[in-house]
């Protein structure tokens, strides 16, 4: 039979399901001193002997079976290799036999190093019970810290052993399967801390799903509304409501968490026991890993008592405003009201003054020089009663200030007591603010007046105005603030006698009343040597 015919004959075995359609007999059927079947085959038709055809069918059968056999071991040696897990085969005896390059990458160790290894001599020896539970066996199992042999690092791993038998069912060996759980087991640290922090917060915390229902609360929830977890879970929060929101308000929040953005607002609910309490909510959504919301968690704080608390102030700073006002409106009116009899009695007690000067007796002429004096005086201070009652009421928008132009019109009205002290002024550069121009002029005039006015005996003043960056400094080396309890910036507070140094004693009240208005503050301290230094801030508007 020539190779042509064997050729049909196969192509109709093949048909008949008996060959696998791409398999190419020839390479079998006819090879010189082959020791295959199929060879064999061919010697018994090449000595004449005829092959009938049952025993070609089981020729044939086998020559599948053998193919089939060969194609199931290169997959299975394929699956092996590139497993994503280790794979090891090891003997009775604990000598690795083979791994698979998985295992060889977890242990961090070449495979030809690996193989031939007596598992009895590793230094770690917490995965010797599986291994050993295999090998006489029983299914052995590990989960925990390994240090590899050679780099010596520790791993977390997860190893089951099988034990191998051989036909007659004695243990020839085991395989093991190892997985580095390291990643899983640190995440799984941290999901555990996470929660711990989440159970512990005294924030309350609930996680509810799409539809609402709540799937997890924590202890914070339990203990803001006294209903236990077991009670809660399954129930939508809106059981809690207290004092209802609008119905447009409820909209908005489902329809912000829904679109995927963050809610947050306030809440009057009711605990268990029938109170009613506020609470300060977050919602955001939590979404799976393709993006799709699959929770929504919201983070609630009881801010019932910060509520009472923020109540009574805003009433307390309602009451405060209302009577600073009836008192700025009080002190105005007085002023302005005393100024017009005071101006008559000062003008025509100069005027006896100027006509009656020396014709009559010497205590006449001293009372009424007395008399024009306190008029002056009373006059003064009614003026500046009058500018500290003004300061709130009566104060200008804030607008951007150059301070250096607002110091330049200071040092100009003050030009006359400058020059007759013969003071030395130096003025650094100072920057532009948010505030009131008219206000920021009368600070820096009455600062820089003081430090003219109190200036030692028989002495030039020195006085360095500046910005340092963070705040605005008038420096002098005068005679210096003695230590005291007393506040210098209070109304009417004097430190030194009217014949010394004449005054009202209420400019640097205006001073500190301006700082205040601009959200700043003002403070003084003794500068080494002599003298005194005045700061301020004003943190109405950003610094330039």
């Amino acid at each position: 039979m020539n190779p042509e015919r064997w050729q049909r004959i196969a192509g109709l075995f093949a048909e008949a399901g008996l060959l696998p359609p791409d398999m190419d007999v020839a390479p079998l059927l006819y090879r010189p001193g082959a020791a295959s079947i199929p060879a064999w085959v061919v010697g018994l038709l090449t000595a004449g002997f005829t092959l009938t055809l049952a025993a070609a069918v089981v020729a044939l059968r086998f020559i599948r079976l053998s193919h089939g056999l060969q194609q199931s071991e290169a997959r299975f040696r394929t699956l092996v290799e590139e497993s994503p897990v280790g794979i090891f085969r090891y003997g009775a005896d604990l000598r690795i036999a083979y791994v698979n390059a998985k295992f060889a990458e977890i242990v961090e160790a070449p495979a030809e190093r690996l193989v031939g290894l007596d598992m009895n001599r590793v230094d770690d020896h917490s995965v010797l019970a599986a291994i050993r539970a295999a090998a006489e066996g029983r299914p052995g199992h590990y989960e925990g810290p390994y240090r590899t042999t050679l780099s010596a690092k520790t791993i977390q791993v997860a190893m089951t052993c099988a034990p191998l038998r051989a036909a007659g069912g004695a243990v020839s060996g085991a395989i093991g399967i190892v997985e580095d759980i390291t990643a899983r087991v640190a995440a799984e640290g941290e999901r555990r801390t996470l929660l711990e922090a989440v159970e512990q917060s005294p924030m309350a915390v609930l996680i509810t799903d799409t539809g609402g229902a709540i799937r997890f609360v924590n202890r914070g929830f339990e203990a803001n509304t006294g209903y236990a977890k077991d009670e809660v879970l399954g129930s939508n929060p809106r059981f809690l409501q207290g004092i209802a929101k609008r119905p447009e308000e409820y909209a908005e929040l489902w329809r912000t968490i829904h679109g995927g953005a963050t809610w947050s607002g306030e809440f009057c609910n009711r605990r268990k026991d029938g109170s009613l309490f506020w609470e300060k909510a977050v919602i955001a959504p939590v979404r799976n890993g393709h993006g799709d919301i699959i929770r929504f968690v919201g983070v609630k704080e009881d801010i019932t008592e910060k509520k009472a608390r923020d109540e009574e102030l805003r009433r307390l700073v309602a009451h405060l405003t209302e009577t600073n006002t009836e008192l700025e409106r009080f002190a105005y009116v007085a002023s302005h009201d005393l100024r017009e009899p005071l101006r008559t009695i000062a003008s025509f007690t100069q005027l006896l003054q100027r006509r009656y000067q020396g014709r009559l007796d010497a205590d006449a002429d001293e009372f009424i020089g007395l008399i024009v004096g306190a008029a002056s005086r009373m006059h003064a201070l009614i003026g500046d009663l009058l500018t500290y009652s003004r300061i709130t009421t009566k104060g200008s928008p804030f607008a951007p200030v150059d301070t250096a132009s607002v110091c330049r019109l200071a040092l100009d009205n003050l030009r006359e007591s400058i020059d007759e002290a013969h003071a030395r002024i130096t003025v650094g550069p100072l920057p532009c603010v948010v505030g009131d121009e008219v206000q920021l002029m009368q600070l820096f005039q009455n600062l820089i007046g003081n430090a003219v006015k109190f200036r030692r005996s028989g002495s030039a003043p020195r006085i360095d105005v500046g910005w340092d960056g963070e705040s605005f400094h008038v420096a002098d080396d005068g005679i210096g603030i003695a230590d005291s309890d007393q506040d210098v910036f209070e109304v009417f507070r004097r430190l030194h006698g009217a014949a010394a140094y004449p005054g009202t004693g209420i400019g640097l009240a205006i001073c500190k009343r301006i700082v205040q208005r601009h959200y700043g503050r003002i403070w003084h301290q003794p500068r080494p040597g002599g003298g005194t230094e005045f700061r301020f801030t004003l943190a109405a508007g950003t610094v330039h």
